[in-house]
């Protein structure tokens, strides 16, 4: 019971902090491109770990649904669940200490995966209440709906990352291949 409060409080903790990460300013600068870099590179870890915590919450939804009402099964997967959750939020607040000097598709992206992560952590401990109250008859309990909620709307977080990402990417590509063809004309005028 001890492990599973703790959880809970590691949930909590994240959630708090992404409410108050999604309230600070952005003041349009730049930041500079090593830094851009590394977001960018951190967004793209971020898009694959909020696909696990989808894949993590349907392995648990799916293990109640196909009768195996395994309590030690559960209990790892929620604390493997939570530790995921916590991660992202980790990650998330280190973006938002930059968030003055995202570059603006950084901005948005995290502006449209904040409030379905705060909403996946506030599921999550719902999940863990659930799971506490009612573990020897989860089947019969509110936890399988909040199971499958936190796999869909994770999917969904990870599914606008992902475009968003790939955007930037497409984008950059653009502007080389431009800046490319620009130089070739440039030369070739001279």
């Amino acid at each position: 019971m001890n492990r599973f409060f703790a959880i809970t409080a590691s949930t909590v903790l994240m959630t708090a902090s992404i409410s108050a990460a999604y309230a600070a300013p952005n003041s349009g600068d730049q930041l500079s491109a090593r830094k851009a870099k590394d977001v960018h590179a951190t967004l793209a870890l971020m898009d694959q770990q909020i696909a696990n915590i989808s894949d993590t919450a349907l392995l648990m939804n799916r293990g109640i649904y196909q009768g195996v009402d395994d309590f030690d099964f559960q209990a790892d997967e929620l604390t493997d669940l939570t530790s995921q959750v916590n991660g992202i939020g980790h990650e998330l607040t280190v973006i938002e200490a930059e968030r003055s000097s995202l570059p603006q598709w950084q901005t948005a992206a995290v502006n449209q995966i904040l409030p379905i992560m705060h909403q996946i952590a506030t599921e999550s401990t719902q999940a863990i209440n659930t799971f506490n109250d009612d573990k020897l008859r989860l089947f019969a309990s509110n936890y399988g709906v909040e199971t499958n909620e936190i796999s869909n709307n994770a999917e969904k977080a990870a599914h606008l990352l992902h475009d968003d990402i790939k955007l930037s990417n497409d984008k950059a590509v653009e502007g080389r291949l431009t800046a490319t063809f620009d130089e070739q004309n440039t030369a070739g005028t001279k």
